[in-house]
């Protein structure tokens, strides 16, 4: 498998397919490199910034660090208006509050930020000045407003990740207090244990393990997702070991879920854990999203294990196992007898989704009965609204169909973007 180290200078390949695959390994895996983001800028420059918009919309999970502070800003400034754009000054409001605090007023003046990141750049300054317990309390207060709210999901949940990145910086309350309230029955199914959740990931608490390796059974869209992240983020050993002792005896939800922190950990460890994993495990979809698992590691196994599972046949509704094959195969140099096949199909299918966008940009007056069996699977757009993913002012469930209409879920389409 490869490491992330060995990922990093993917960034730069020639295919878009492996530019795109590799960034979503990185993202995942909450990669936090300094180099991350100077080299998805360089690979902008050279193929684009739209051949690239996978990593534009990835790399606000990246650190952006002070030398490159001024190349963003100036990048942000040549994009000017639209999505690309938008993108670019995502990441300047993470940027470090320091330079923030120096360049705000430039940076709003310039019209380099939306209304939006404008009032996440202030919060971020705002809460870099709070004390500890101030921060605690402001987390507090927002959980027991979640909980009184109707549509809790609408409410701004960026500003929670703010006061945890904050409070994360400081020793207040420290890994024990977190650990002792996650153990407490009281805080199940409540908004604050979402908050502690959160915590214990930016704080890398390795105490709480156990505890989110257990909220990995959680029967919702929440908090199964975010003891994921926290898991990930945290990066110890210790939750394969958990999972692989509780994966035979737990459900759907459980099993699913729990390849997704083997995935994003990237350990030799959780390699071997799916191809074990793997060998036992009736349930069609969960054996397709182990073989995919395994092939965001740049596994050599996995890729032996996913061409059988092809032959057998997966879960085409999950994602598409031969493209993700064809990447492994093409960064390691690996030669397989579907291969001229596989990549037929794969241009084939790219030129039928151009045709369909072709299709839907035309003028309505321009349209033929027979071109609304398009419409159920394309909506349409602006150019450069085309470029972002589909986004919805409701929940939309990450295992429910996208609606950009691509037949996959909405993990691994725009949900995943």
């Amino acid at each position: 498998m490869l490491t992330v180290e060995a990922l990093k200078p993917l960034l730069l390949h020639s295919d878009g397919y492996v530019r795109d695959t590799v960034v979503r390994c990185l993202r995942d895996a909450w990669a936090r490199d300094v180099e991350l983001v100077p080299t998805i800028l360089a690979a902008c420059r050279r193929f684009g910034f739209a051949a690239n918009n996978t990593a534009l919309h990835a790399w606000v999970r990246f650190p952006l660090e002070s030398p490159v502070f001024e190349d963003i800003v100036a990048t942000r400034a040549a994009l000017g208006p639209g999505k690309l754009g938008q993108c670019v000054g995502e990441l300047l409001v993470k940027g470090p509050v320091d330079l923030l605090r120096d360049h705000g007023d430039r940076l709003c003046r310039e019209g380099l930020l939306s209304p939006q990141q404008a009032k996440t750049m202030s919060r971020r300054i705002e809460a870099a000045g709070l004390s500890a317990a101030e921060l605690w309390d402001a987390l507090v207060t927002f959980a027991r407003r979640a909980e009184n709210a109707r549509e809790p999901w609408k409410l701004d949940w960026a500003y929670v990740e703010v006061l945890v990145e904050a409070l994360s910086r400081q020793d207040f309350p420290g890994a024990k207090a977190v650990c002792e309230r996650l153990a407490d029955p009281g805080v199940e199914n409540s908004f604050l244990e979402l908050v502690l959740v959160d915590l214990a990931g930016a704080c890398k608490m390795r105490e709480a393990v156990p505890e989110l390796v257990h909220r990995l059974h959680t029967d919702d869209d929440w908090m199964p997702q975010r003891a994921r992240d926290a898991l990930v983020r945290i990066g110890d050993v210790d939750a394969i070991r958990l999972i692989r002792e509780g994966y035979p005896s737990s459900g759907f939800g459980f099993r699913m879920m729990a390849t997704e922190v083997l995935e994003g950990l990237r350990r030799p460890e959780s390699e071997d854990a799916m191809i074990a994993l793997l060998e036992g495990e009736p349930d069609l979809a969960i054996r397709t999203t182990l073989c995919y698992a395994l092939c965001r590691l740049f596994s050599p196994r996995g890729v032996e294990l996913a061409r059988k599972q092809v032959a057998d046949g997966y879960d085409r509704m999950m994602v598409e196992l031969e493209d993700e094959i064809l990447v492994v195969a093409d960064v390691l140099g690996l030669t397989i007898p579907e291969d001229a096949d596989w990549r037929r199909q794969r241009e084939h299918d790219e030129q039928r989704r151009e045709r369909r966008r072709n299709e839907m940009a035309r003028p309505l007056g321009e349209w033929t009965v027979k071109d609304s069996e398009a419409s159920l699977l394309f909506n349409p757009r602006e150019e450069d609204d085309a470029l972002a993913p589909v986004t919805s002012g409701g929940k939309i469930g990450r295992n429910e169909p996208c609606p950009c209409g691509s037949g996959k879920k909405y993990k691994r389409c725009c949900g995943g973007t």
